[in-house]
């Protein structure tokens, strides 16, 4: 039987790994946020996103439609923004004392 040629053979392999590559495999989250609008605080424009966290940080932001979570959060509708630290304390005391 007749060997292909090597090109031919990198050229099939190279094939293969790309459609094996199109469908990324589904993950698990301990926390996945649904179909939020997303902002990402670089200024961009809000988009919808989902966004999977383990433990405590952010795992993965963008279409996580494949994936499963621990506890699932139906964000539709409302304003995510994954790192946002609010700075309000609500601790008007410890300002009054602190004087800062």
């Amino acid at each position: 039987m007749p060997q292909p040629e090597p090109g031919l053979r990198l050229s099939a392999v190279l094939a293969l790994s790309l459609v094996g590559g199109l469908a990324a495999p589904a993950s698990h989250y301990d926390v996945l946020v649904r179909g939020g609008t997303l902002y990402d605080g670089t200024g961009a424009p809000p988009r919808r996103a989902d966004v999977g966290i383990r433990g405590d940080a952010i795992a993965a932001v963008g279409d996580l439609s494949s994936s499963a979570g621990r506890t699932v959060v139906e964000a539709e509708g409302l304003a995510v923004a994954p790192g946002f630290i609010n700075m309000l304390s609500w601790s008007t005391e410890s300002l009054i004392v602190d004087g800062r």
